[in-house]
C-alpha cells in the first residue's frame, strides 16, 4: 500500500491509501485496476471526524479499494463555490491519475457521513456546475462526476432540518446555517445522478431518518438506482461501526446489524463497477 498526503489548499487536503500494482481476483476476474472510493468525514461542516476518516478509508481498503479522505474546510472557509471545488477537485485527483494509481477511472465512489454524507451528495448532484471544470483545469464536466455515491445518515437539506426547528442554526458552519441552497443536494437531484446506496439509523437525534427518505423519493421520481437500508435501532455517527471507532460505547446485540452496512456497500459498489 502507498499513502500520501495531497494539499489542495492550506484547509484542504486529501490522504491517499492506494494499493500496490497487482492482480487481483474478484468473482472470477482478473483484475489490475482497483474502483476507488473518496471519503467525505462528518463534523457539521465545522471540523472533521475522525471516527468517519481513516477507520472507513482502512474498511475499504481491505475490501479491495483504493481509498482517499478529503479533509475539506470547515466553518467559514466552508462557503460555496469553494465546497464545490474542493469535492470535484479530489475526484479529478483521482481520476487524472487512474493510470498511475492502478485505478479504475471509471469506478470512483463517493462516501460520506452526516455532514461529509452533504458534502457526498453535493458531488453527485451538482458536479455539472457550469465552469467549474474549467476552474479545476478538468477537460469537461463529465470528467468530475463521481460514479457511484455511498451516502450515511447525511444531512441532505440542513435548511429543512434548521427551518423547522430541529437544529439550530449555530449547529452547522456558516453557509448551511445561512440557508445556501446548494447545501441543500435533495433539491439538485436529476437525471445526471449517480447510483447511490443509502443508509440511516431511525433512532437518529441529529439528523433525523425523514431526511433520508425524502432524498430516495427524489431518487424514485428521476428513476435513478438505489439500495436503501433503514437500521431500526441505530443512532447517529456511528461510522463503520467497529474497534478503530466507539463501538464499544454500544451494546453490540443491539446494533450488530449496523456493522454489516460496510460489507453490504461493498458488494453494491463491486456489481455496480461490474466487478
Amino acid at each position: 500500500m502507498k499513502q500520501f498526503r495531497i494539499d489542495f489548499n492550506e484547509t484542504c487536503w486529501m490522504d491517499c491509501y492506494i494499493h500496490e500494482s497487482y492482480e487481483w481476483d474478484v468473482n472470477g476476474r482478473v483484475n489490475k485496476e482497483h474502483p476507488a472510493i473518496i471519503v467525505f468525514p462528518g463534523g457539521g461542516y465545522l471540523s472533521i471526524s475522525c471516527s468517519e476518516a481513516e477507520p472507513v478509508a482502512i474498511s475499504f481498503l481491505q475490501e479491495g479499494f483504493s481509498t482517499f479522505v478529503l479533509n475539506y474546510s470547515c466553518d467559514d472557509k466552508c462557503l460555496w463555490p469553494q465546497a464545490l471545488h474542493e469535492i470535484l477537485w479530489s475526484i479529478w485527483q483521482v481520476r487524472s491519475n487512474a493510470k498511475e494509481w492502478a485505478i479504475n477511472p471509471d469506478a470512483i465512489a463517493v462516501m460520506g457521513f452526516s455532514a461529509g454524507g452533504g458534502m457526498a451528495a453535493i458531488a453527485s448532484t451538482q458536479w455539472n456546475t457550469e465552469g467549474v471544470d474549467k476552474i479545476l483545469g478538468a477537460p469537461d464536466l463529465e470528467s468530475l462526476k463521481p460514479n457511484a455515491a455511498v451516502l450515511g445518515y447525511g444531512d441532505f437539506d440542513a435548511t429543512k432540518l434548521i427551518t423547522s426547528g430541529f437544529l439550530t442554526p449555530d449547529a452547522y458552519g456558516k453557509a448551511p446555517a445561512e440557508g445556501d441552497v446548494h447545501f441543500d443536494p435533495v433539491k439538485f437531484i436529476g437525471k445526471h445522478t449517480p447510483p447511490v446506496f443509502i443508509w440511516h439509523g431511525r433512532q437518529d437525534d441529529a439528523v433525523p431518518s425523514y431526511i433520508t427518505m425524502d432524498f430516495v423519493r427524489r431518487l424514485v421520481d428521476f428513476d435513478i438506482s438505489y439500495e436503501l437500508h433503514m437500521f431500526d435501532f441505530a443512532g447517529h455517527g456511528m461510522s463503520v461501526f467497529n474497534r478503530t471507532t466507539d463501538s464499544d460505547n454500544y451494546d453490540m446485540r443491539k446494533f450488530r446489524n449496523v456493522s454489516k452496512w460496510t460489507r453490504m456497500a461493498s458488494n453494491w459498489l463491486m456489481n455496480t463497477f461490474g466487478y
